[in-house]
């Protein structure tokens, strides 16, 4: 599989995962749905928004009041939750939009600022004769 192929298919598992949240809220604490949950958001906020190796919290009793370390948040996440309130994770690198859509949109967006696009179109852009063909029709 190529490389972007590859690229393709991890975003659409991203996509997958980030629309259906309701695990990490509803589940039981430590059930392999929420643990799931909590390494998503662990991965998606450190790589956004940690400051010398810290983030608010988003447990039930910090509410994104306290810088925390990894192992902090993971202790506070297992034995509290997450603040149920905090359904878009503002705080920790994504868009204020409250809806799915909105959230699958700064994904897509993130991929054409990152030059993504054109690689995914040259991957997927159908080819005649060895060469690009353009098309209006979809």
């Amino acid at each position: 599989m190529s490389s972007e192929l590859a690229l393709l298919c991890n975003l659409f598992l991203f996509i997958g995962v980030v629309m259906d949240r309701s695990s990490m809220y509803s589940a039981p604490i430590c059930s392999e749905p929420f643990i799931n949950g909590v390494q998503l958001f662990l991965n998606f906020a450190f790589e956004r928004s940690n400051v010398n190796g810290k983030i608010l919290c988003p447990c039930a009793r910090c509410l994104n009041m306290y810088y925390r370390g990894i192992g902090d948040i993971l202790d506070h996440l297992t034995s509290s939750g997450f603040h149920s309130e905090y359904l878009v994770w503002v705080y920790h690198g994504e868009g204020s939009t409250s809806t799915s859509s909105g959230i699958v949109h700064n994904v897509v967006e993130d991929l054409f600022d990152h030059d993504m696009y054109e690689m995914l179109n040259d991957v997927f852009q159908p080819k005649i004769g060895g060469t690009g063909v353009e098309t209006d029709e979809f």
